[in-house]
């Protein structure tokens, strides 16, 4: 039996005397290497195993969150701070934190297959950075608040290319959308489509309207 659950065994047997302290399950967990188990209301909320500084995490080590989050990495005043990774709902954050908060540049994976590398500010995206969807498809450019913001290249898996500015995860300013075949519309663009919509229409003599009406 580890140390771990000898201890939880101890406080059933106990009547769950001290049940609402944390506990140092070995090393030194004031100014060293230990392994330590944090409660609240009773109950476990985390175990943390790693490096410690007048009697907090400061240093490399990993946390398991009763909810099955992992974080492990470096520390620094209780709080993520440095480099590491963040395991939560099948997501995944691997790069910079500050303060417990995603800041710098690091890689974020989402479940479904898209992931983003690139620069965060306050546990969102924010600056320079790169998009790519599960489809091939990908946005390279520029993010704020979380969304495609500010100048960019979004890039469809079957050729097509459009370069120019976002607001708000859309297609709006100027910008030129590049067709496989080489024609290019070049103009104002409002809430991810042409504005006004007869100026690509216009663009090109003989393309056919529905074609144009499937692609926005």
């Amino acid at each position: 039996m580890n140390l771990e659950k000898k201890y939880l065994r101890n406080l059933d047997i106990n009547g769950g005397l001290f049940f609402s302290k944390d506990k140092c399950l070995y090393g030194n967990c004031n100014d060293g290497k230990g392994k330590k188990i944090y409660f609240k209301n009773k109950k476990i909320i985390e175990t943390y195993e790693g490096e410690f500084k007048n009697g907090r995490k400061n240093g490399k080590g990993k946390s398991v969150f009763s909810n099955n989050d992992i974080y492990d990495g470096e520390w620094k005043n209780n709080k993520f701070h440095g480099k590491g990774t963040f395991k939560w709902s099948n997501h995944v954050y691997e790069g910079d934190f500050i303060k417990g908060k995603k800041k710098g540049k690091g890689k974020y994976f989402w479940p479904n297959g898209n992931f983003y590398e690139g620069e965060f500010k306050n546990d969102k995206k924010k600056g320079k950075g790169k998009l790519v969807y599960k489809d091939g498809s990908f946005y390279e450019g520029d993010f704020k608040n979380d969304k495609k913001e500010g100048y960019g290249v979004f890039t469809w898996p079957w050729g097509h290319v459009y370069k120019g500015e976002f607001k708000n995860d859309k297609k709006q300013g100027k910008g030129k959308y590049y067709f496989i075949n080489g024609d290019v519309y070049d103009g104002d663009w409002e809430n991810d489509q042409p504005f006004p919509s007869e100026n690509l229409l216009e663009s090109f003599d003989g393309l056919d309207y529905y074609i144009i009406k499937q692609l926005f």
